[in-house]
């Protein structure tokens, strides 16, 4: 097996994060199926670039999120 250092894994992981101009098609269901709403808290485990961070609450939903790539240093806070 090929021993692939840390830093390496990282570069390689900032690569698959996905820039998108719309909400996830998880989330957008979860919204449409009334999981998410402006009475829940969301936690983004492996949020990538935030992009449905940052959009959900302009839909008056509390959003988080945490990358190990993206957003490792952010500060934990409780979620539902």
């Amino acid at each position: 097996m090929r021993n692939i250092s840390n830093s390496s894994l990282r570069r390689r992981r900032r690569r698959t994060a996905m820039g998108r101009t719309e909400l996830s098609r998880p989330i957008a269901l979860a919204i449409e199926d009334q999981i998410l709403s402006p009475h829940t808290t969301l936690l983004d485990y492996g949020c990538g670039r935030g992009a449905d961070v940052r959009s959900l609450p302009a839909l008056g939903i509390d959003a988080v999120g945490w990358d190990p790539a993206y957003s490792s240093t952010e500060p934990k806070r409780p979620s539902d």
